[in-house]
Formats: C-alpha cells, sequence, structure tokens
C-alpha cells in the first residue's frame, strides 16, 4: 500500500468537507471532528471561515446541550475578529445560564473573545461578584485565574473562607487559582492555610504546594505572628517528609520550605525559635548530594537564604580537588584532543572512584547540555576528532564511565558512528557491557 506524504496546502480540497461535516454531523461527536479539522488546518483567511462562523451561531442557537457547549469550546480556541460580533448576545444570554456546564463554558469563551475590552472583562468580574452560592463557585474559577486584578484576589479570598467553613472541597480549588493567578492571600486566611498544611501533608498532595507558594505573598513577620498565636510552624508540619525515601516527598519537602522567609524557621529572629534540630539542618545539606537535580538546585536556593557562606563553603569543598590548570570559562578556544583529554581528566574526578559506585552517580544534566552543545558547535574538521577523543573510553576495557559522560557519549554516538574511526561494533561491546552498571531493579 503506497502513501503520499501531505502537508496541511494540499488539504484544502478538504475544507468544504469539514465545514459541511460541523454543520450537518448528526452526532456532537461527528461535528467536534469537523470543528477540530477546520480549527487545526484551516486559515483564517479562507473564504470558507465565514459560513464555519455561521454554523458556530446556530449551534449556540440549539435547543441541544451537547452542540451549545461544542460550540462554545470552539469559541474558546478560534481566533478571529469576524466571530465576535457574531455570537456576542447569544454568549451573554448564557452567562447565567442555570446550567453548570453552560455558564462555565460561556464564561471562558467570553472571556477569550472580550479579554482585551475592559467594560467586557469588568461585566465579567461583576457576574463572578454576584455569584453567592458556594455551589457554584468552581465553575468560575477557571475564569477567575484569568483575572488576577486586586478586586479579585478580594473575592477569592473571600470565598476561600467561606469555603472552609462551610468544609466545601471548592477550598483547594480556589487555593490553585490563587496561586496560578498569582494573587495573594489575605493574612486573615492564614490560619486556614495552617489547616490545609496540616490535613494535606499525609501524604502530600498538590494543596500543600499551593499553600506555601501563598504564604510566600505574605510579610514574614505577620507569618510569624501568627506562629506565636496560633504555636504553629508550617515548616514543621513537613518535617517528616524530609525523612522519607522517596524522592518527591523529599522535593515536595524542599519546595514547600522555600517558599518560606528563612526566619519563620531558621531561628535567626528574636521570638522564633529554630524549628529543625542539628541533625535535621545536616539532612537538608545532604540534599546537596540528591540525584534529582531540581532537588540540589531548590536546596542551593534554600541554603543561599539562610546563610551565603554555607554555599560558599559547598563550593569550595566540590572544586577543591579540581586541577588549577583545568580551564573553567576561559576564553580561549583549546584544540579538539586538548578539550577532550581535559574533560575526560575532569569526570575522572566529578565520577572517579573516591565518589563511590558508578550506579549511585547521578546524571549533571547542565554538563550534558553544555558539552554537547560545544561539540555542534566546532567546526567540520575538529568535530570529528573531538568525539573520537570521547568515544574511545567505551573500547577500554579498563575505562571508568560514569552516568554524566556515558549520557555524553550514547548521544555521540547515534549521531556520529558512521563517520568515526572506530569499529562499530567495538563500540557496541563497550556500551553494552557499561549500560547494565546503570539499570534499576
Amino acid at each position: 500500500m503506497a502513501l503520499n506524504a501531505a502537508s496541511p496546502g494540499d488539504l484544502s480540497f478538504a475544507f468544504h468537507h469539514a465545514v459541511n461535516l460541523a454543520e450537518i454531523g448528526e452526532s456532537v461527536l461527528d461535528k467536534r471532528i469537523g470543528y477540530t479539522f477546520c480549527l487545526q488546518m484551516m486559515p483564517q483567511s479562507h473564504e470558507l471561515h465565514l459560513m464555519l462562523v455561521n454554523t458556530l451561531r446556530k449551534d449556540l442557537e440549539s435547543t441541544s446541550v451537547g452542540r451549545i457547549c461544542l460550540a462554545m469550546e470552539v469559541l474558546i480556541q478560534i481566533r478571529s475578529e469576524d466571530v465576535a460580533p457574531a455570537v456576542q448576545s447569544r454568549l451573554q444570554f448564557f452567562l447565567r445560564d442555570k446550567n453548570d456546564s453552560v455558564r462555565r463554558r460561556a464564561h471562558m469563551a467570553y472571556y477569550a473573545l472580550f479579554h482585551q475590552d475592559p467594560d467586557h472583562v469588568k461585566r465579567l468580574e461583576e457576574l463572578l461578584t454576584h455569584a453567592e452560592k458556594p455551589s457554584i463557585i468552581p465553575s468560575d474559577l477557571m475564569v477567575a485565574s484569568k483575572l488576577p486584578s486586586e478586586f479579585m484576589a478580594r473575592l477569592l479570598n473571600s470565598h476561600l473562607h467561606n469555603s472552609w467553613l462551610n468544609r466545601q472541597h471548592s477550598v483547594y480549588a480556589i487555593l490553585r487559582v490563587l496561586r496560578e493567578g498569582g494573587m495573594g492571600l489575605d493574612s486573615g486566611n492564614i490560619p486556614l492555610v495552617f489547616d490545609v498544611i496540616k490535613q494535606s501533608s499525609h501524604p502530600p498532595t498538590q494543596a500543600i504546594l499551593d499553600a506555601f507558594s501563598l504564604l510566600a505573598t505574605v510579610p514574614s513577620d505577620v507569618i510569624s505572628e501568627y506562629q506565636a498565636k496560633l504555636s504553629y510552624s508550617p515548616a514543621a508540619g513537613i518535617r517528616h517528609l524530609l525523612k522519607s525515601n522517596d524522592t518527591n516527598e523529599r522535593y515536595i519537602f524542599i519546595s514547600c520550605l522555600s517558599f518560606l522567609d528563612p526566619s519563620t524557621w531558621a531561628g535567626d529572629r528574636p521570638g522564633n525559635p529554630a524549628v529543625f534540630d542539628g541533625w535535621e539542618v545536616q539532612d537538608i545539606i545532604k540534599l546537596l548530594n540528591s540525584q534529582d537535580n531540581l532537588i540540589r538546585k531548590t536546596t542551593l536556593k534554600v541554603l543561599y537564604s539562610v546563610n551565603p557562606s554555607t554555599v560558599a563553603t559547598y563550593y569550595s569543598q566540590l572544586t577543591q580537588s579540581i586541577r588549577p590548570e583545568l580551564p573553567r570559562g576561559s576564553k580561549k578556544r583549546l584544540h579538539s584532543e586538548q578539550y577532550a583529554k581535559l574533560l575526560k581528566e575532569l569526570f575522572a574526578i566529578v565520577e572517579g572512584d573516591v565518589q563511590g559506585r558508578i550506579e549511585n552517580l547521578p546524571v549533571l544534566e547542565g554538563c550534558v547540555d553544555r558539552v554537547l552543545n560545544r561539540v555542534r558547535g566546532a567546526d567540520t574538521l575538529s568535530r570529528i576528532p573531538l568525539v573520537t577523543a570521547l568515544v574511545v573510553p567505551l573500547t577500554e576495557s579498563d575505562a571508568r564511565v560514569g552516568p554524566t559522560l556515558m549520557v555524553m557519549i550514547c548521544a555521540l554516538v547515534c549521531e556520529y558512528c558512521a563517520k568515526l574511526p572506530i569499529s562499530p561494533v567495538e563500540v557496541l561491546r563497550g556500551m553494552a557491557k557499561r549500560l547494565v552498571l546503570f539499570s534499576r531493579e
């Protein structure tokens, strides 16, 4: 069976059929297929675009909830000046619809089409303001996240308090909207957020990250006041995650800690005792050696915020064993063979025997990116000798190749194997011999 490749420009013959399918499709699924094809493939300047807009208008006037919802989902995605005038009155009608699914989509479609008009944005804010029933708030949160104004922040904080009193599940959703919209937390809701941390840390959920990120929007002295008043520290509420063997839970711990001002937990302010014991502080410092790159970066951020000299000491310990003649940031470009030689000497230290078992070492992603970019940036004549010098250790049975260097070599072999003056069979044997060391049971 022969298949012919076609670019989007070759599919213009299908536009008429797609528009017809969107218009006369018997089921919502049929109509969705037609709409989706037009959205993805048909240019807005095409002559059939107006027919598509007319089809959308007809579906909005339908008595079928499914067709109405589908039409508004398309309106959320479409980007055309022709659409707004044709559907504005109908969308305004649906803004107060009793059906939650219809109203939610109407709000989103209205925002998508008119978000650049301050009058229309104000209209949406007023609608959300008068939505007094707690049960309908979750359906409006998607729109609220698109309106990160001081007014909306006050409104959401008010609903957050009311929802918590009524034990509504929308509390977590409101926290997420406040965070994603970059809106602040009202200080009066700090006790509520403390309760959320207590309830969502065993086991940890997304809500705990949202809660800590919102605490970062409140002045540290205000948080300290509430800690003393309520005899509770949010940092103490997550200390159990530090002892977890789960990498994800350790990441949640250090991420949450990074949102707090150190004055609220490090014990460097009068009246605020240190939350963590000495051995726990040592465990936090040990996260610098984590195999997870994000954990290492976030730990550096936390430690630097507490005491920059701690990070300076850590950096000094990392670099003290590196030979001074190895170039770091030198402006002079090295010859390919010299660069490869020094690079291997550097990794002999970073991933050498003194660092422990190979399978326990992390992959230094930043190093991989920089070396591969250096290889690609080399001129044609020096690129192959450089790759060859890096790949040769694979053919040496006694050569130690760590995980970071192994990732680099595998990437280079995939791209340049056919051009290397080394037997592909020997390269593959060397890879097979070493890859088994990095397998996880």
